[in-house]
């Protein structure tokens, strides 16, 4: 079957967005790449901002499969960021491409843009995320395997924070041990496995 012009568009940008940033890839490049006419990649998005936009809202999408997935396979919060940092590590081993989260790396790219707009864009997603892991641990709350006192939605974020964090510093230094800290820092917020 014929992937359609759009999702051939999209998943070209979402590849090269990821590997060289959304400055440094251009609409030509996009064209030439997903192998469609130029005046079909304008019809699906008038502008690279709206592709830009599509582009995010899939990226988000794909991190919120993602979460779901360690969500369904992990029976405990420990469990949960012990998968969640063997699959970080997979994903940097076995991809020399591997840069990190690409929700961040977006946003990176388009730090001089402080078009409030942008930034509801961006926080939408990552309140996304928070939404899935902020059940996941109210359900381990309800079923007492944390404690009563645990305050769910602040949990959910101080994950995603310390997880971006420890993309951050290890994109920095290229040390992997701040994906174990992810470890020790969610005991320290939860306290030990039960």
């Amino acid at each position: 079957m014929k992937q359609p012009v759009k999702d051939k568009i999209v998943f070209t940008a979402l590849v090269l967005f990821y590997e060289q940033g959304i400055h440094h890839t251009g609409i030509n490049q996009i064209i030439e790449a997903s192998d469609v006419a130029k005046a079909s990649f304008y019809h699906h998005f008038p502008s690279k901002d709206d592709l830009v936009d599509e582009c995010l809202r899939q990226y988000g999408a794909i991190i919120a499969d993602q979460i779901r997935s360690l969500v369904a396979e992990s029976g405990d919060l420990d469990t949960l960021i012990r998968n969640w940092v063997a699959r970080i590590k997979a994903g940097i081993v076995d991809t020399a491409s591997y840069h990190g989260c690409p929700v961040a790396n977006m946003r990176f790219s388009l730090m001089l843009d402080s078009d409030q707009n942008i930034r509801e864009k961006f926080s939408a997603v990552i309140d996304s995320w928070a939404d899935i892991l902020d059940a996941f641990i109210e359900t381990l709350k309800k079923d007492g395997r944390i404690a009563h006192t645990i305050v769910t939605r602040q949990l959910a974020r101080r994950m995603i924070h310390i997880y971006q964090g420890a993309v951050v510093m290890w994109k920095l230094t290229g040390d992997t041990t701040y994906f174990d800290d992810l470890i020790d820092i969610a005991h320290e917020l939860v306290g030990p496995p039960k």
